[in-house]
């Protein structure tokens, strides 16, 4: 196994163990707020300064080194209010970044979420097409939906297999040729092309 893989494993251990025990400190509740803004130097800085004007929140911004997700832990937080500092977070970081899209997952918990749980919820919004805020919830824990990515240059074809495995479950990707599903699989990882 190469340097660099053990390195990952272990900064992302490192990552979702502190998580954890940040998580275990707020025994009255909590929201948990995971963040991707791709390729946005500076997101992890104006995170933290939004953070930091929170009423009740003493918290840093943890940052997974290899894959550049923000998480913070927002103790005694309903989801309601969560939602909505999530919005405001994100007109934040969209007024201060140029083109910021930050992908926004979030979760109320009352005990801290297995690390594979954690795992989940940064993976949702690393890999989110959508803008909105995604809400994880207990059905998002369930197993784990397998991934297909679908690749035909005709639209309806994908539209009509998209529509179909959706149906049975299973969470789709696109691509229109090989070069995309290519570039497609080694970033999202499907379980079949």
């Amino acid at each position: 196994m190469s340097q660099s893989v053990t390195l990952q494993r272990g900064q992302a251990v490192d990552f979702y163990g502190r998580l954890e025990e940040e998580v275990r400190e707020h025994q009255s509740g909590a929201a948990l707020l995971f963040l991707y803004c791709e390729g946005q130097p500076g997101t992890e800085s104006c995170v933290q300064q939004f953070v930091d004007q929170l009423p009740g929140v003493e918290t840093e911004v943890l940052r997974d080194e290899s894959t550049g997700v923000l998480a913070v832990v927002m103790p005694g937080f309903t989801l309601d209010a969560a939602h909505y500092q999530a919005l405001l977070l994100k007109q934040h970081l969209q007024s201060r970044l140029q083109q910021a899209d930050p992908r926004i997952t979030l979760a109320a918990i009352q005990e801290a979420p297995s690390m594979q749980t954690m795992k989940q919820m940064a993976e949702t919004a690393r890999l989110s097409i959508s803008s909105d805020i995604h809400i994880f919830t207990e059905e998002d824990t369930g197993g784990a939906q397998s991934r297909i990515l679908i690749v035909d240059q005709d639209k309806a074809v994908r539209e009509f297999l998209q529509i179909r495995l959706t149906m049975q479950g299973y969470e789709t990707l696109e691509a229109v040729d090989g070069l995309e599903a290519l570039e497609k699989a080694r970033l999202l990882q499907p379980d079949l092309i």
